[in-house]
């Protein structure tokens, strides 16, 4: 974040700073690559601080998990392991967010309730991955600060079913979706895999190593492959 060396931080959209993040759109200034002394811990979306929950990295020569890490309702987790494997509850009419940087070998996931942050700015101050907008903005960040690029990214996205309304009268998970998709537009990303909608409900796993994401899906037996960025065809 940019907010104590440049006047135009504090206005500047959270899309800008991801799309290019080292020239602020305003001055023209060039910074530095990220680094503590710019304040990747702090940023802001639509004028409001959101502090990073965690970055989660690994030694790499720990042996593979028994239990998959745990990525919590309305939380992100990002990993530079490709030990790790990464897993949500649930997620009903959430929508959970992989991405994964082949190069880089970083990945993580987003579970995240809601699409917009507006609705409540103290809690995506405190809790940001309970909204789509400032949970992706710093789940995205976090891979940058781990040295994933942008460009590199493979997003897989579940969710979005209507659970407990079939009617589709309040459709949360649709209008999760269709946030997600215009942010991800705005970053120039769109998902490599999606399992969207529906009634069934989902969760969904992360292998670090290769970026494949797997599904498992209520009255299924077997877990559904989702996606696997480094299958070869």
């Amino acid at each position: 974040m940019l907010q104590s060396l440049c006047p135009h931080a504090d206005v500047q959209a959270i899309t800008d700073r991801l799309a290019d993040y080292n020239n602020c759109r305003g001055c023209r200034k060039k910074y530095d690559e990220p680094s503590a002394a710019n304040g990747l811990d702090v940023w802001r979306a639509r004028g409001h601080v959101v502090k990073s929950i965690r970055v989660v990295m690994l030694s790499a020569d720990q042996t593979e998990f028994a239990q998959p890490l745990l990525v919590g309702m309305a939380d992100y987790l990002v990993v530079h392991n490709q030990n790790a494997i990464l897993r949500t509850n649930p997620l009903g009419a959430c929508l959970g967010v992989s991405i994964f940087d082949p190069a880089a070998k970083v990945a993580g996931i987003l579970h995240s309730l809601l699409p917009d942050s507006g609705i409540d700015v103290a809690r995506a101050a405190s809790q940001p991955g309970m909204f789509l907008d400032s949970g992706l903005a710093a789940m995205l960040l976090q891979a940058r600060e781990l040295g994933a690029r942008l460009e590199n990214l493979t997003v897989c996205v579940a969710g979005g079913a209507r659970i407990l309304d079939e009617t589709s009268y309040f459709n949360i998970g649709h209008r999760n979706f269709e946030v997600l998709t215009r942010l991800l537009n705005e970053l120039g990303l769109k998902p490599g895999a999606q399992d969207v909608g529906g009634l069934s409900n989902r969760s969904m796993q992360l292998r670090a190593a290769t970026g494949e994401v797997r599904l498992k899906i209520s009255g299924q037996p077997k877990m559904k492959i989702l996606c696997n960025p480094l299958t070869t065809t």
